[in-house]
């Protein structure tokens, strides 16, 4: 047999032990439909039965699965570390969703030890993957910096940036951050406004505070006491407590009118916001 058949059929043997059993797949349909309750009776201790036995023959969806349903106790007892076990031999395979999930489970030391840098690694790969959580989170930790990950604001920005353009609102906030402070880029208010507009529109508290405290500076945007009104208050509904407390100060300097035309503004948003036409 010559050199190359020889390889073809190895190569064939090989892909033939890895590949996931056909019948993994009709196990995991079955789990799912029993764990939502897809035209048959919701039954989530069966589902972690049948999620098991797919996830031992190598379905990453059913170990990914299995693990939510471990994590969180549903139709199983809660364990934490059995949970991590099957989040990373899903991650493993390359289940972007899992590598986010094995990120998180090292960032809060849940079911495993607490680990920032093994954290944003699996952060790093499902971001490299295109998953706008993953890139947010990585640019987070770049941020805040923890023990064994040092800050640096420039790779924090490029992830923001990347999960910003797939409008990941807390992105969009961070990133406004980084230009508004000037943080490893020339400060740049004016692109700060218009990142913190993009996610205080789709009702992001923080962003709606800080875009309420720009407007009353006029920094990066018109000076405009109603319009910071609007934001202000949206943010305080919501309990944002920065947003809140500066609004609480600054209503001893607006006037009534201001106020009065900030809440007419208010009413107006929230009415677009209801019917889907912000």
């Amino acid at each position: 047999m010559n050199r190359l058949i020889q390889t073809i059929i190895i190569l064939a043997a090989m892909h033939i032990a890895s590949a996931t059993p056909p019948d993994a797949e009709e196990m995991f349909k079955q789990a799912r439909a029993l764990a939502n309750g897809d035209g048959v009776t919701r039954d989530p201790a069966k589902a972690v039965e049948i999620y098991g036995k797919a996830a031992a023959l190598g379905h990453a969806k059913a170990q990914h699965n299995l693990a939510t349903h471990l994590i969180g106790g549903l139709g199983v007892k809660r364990d934490a570390v059995e949970s991590a076990r099957w989040f990373q031999k899903a991650a493993e395979q390359g289940a972007l969703l899992s590598q986010v999930a094995v990120g998180k489970l090292y960032a809060r030391g849940n079911g495993v030890k607490a680990d920032s840098k093994t954290a944003l690694l699996w952060y790093e790969k499902a971001a490299v993957q295109g998953s706008a959580e993953a890139q947010f989170l990585a640019g987070t930790l770049h941020f805040t910096g923890e023990e064994s990950v040092p800050v640096n604001h420039t790779k924090a920005r490029e992830w923001f940036a990347r999960a910003a353009a797939q409008d990941h609102v807390g992105a969009q906030n961070s990133l406004g951050v980084i230009f508004e402070r000037g943080l490893g880029v020339r400060a740049d208010p004016a692109e700060a406004a218009r990142l913190y507009r993009l996610a205080a529109e789709r009702g992001l508290a923080k962003a709606q505070a800080n875009l309420g405290m720009m407007c009353s500076r006029g920094e990066g945007t018109p000076r405009d006491n109603a319009e910071a009104y609007k934001w202000l208050k949206l943010s305080a509904l919501q309990g944002e407590a920065t947003g809140a407390n500066f609004l609480a100060d600054w209503m001893l300097v607006i006037s009534p009118v201001e106020v009065a035309e900030g809440e007419r503004r208010l009413r107006q948003w929230k009415a677009a916001s209801a019917g889907g036409a912000k």
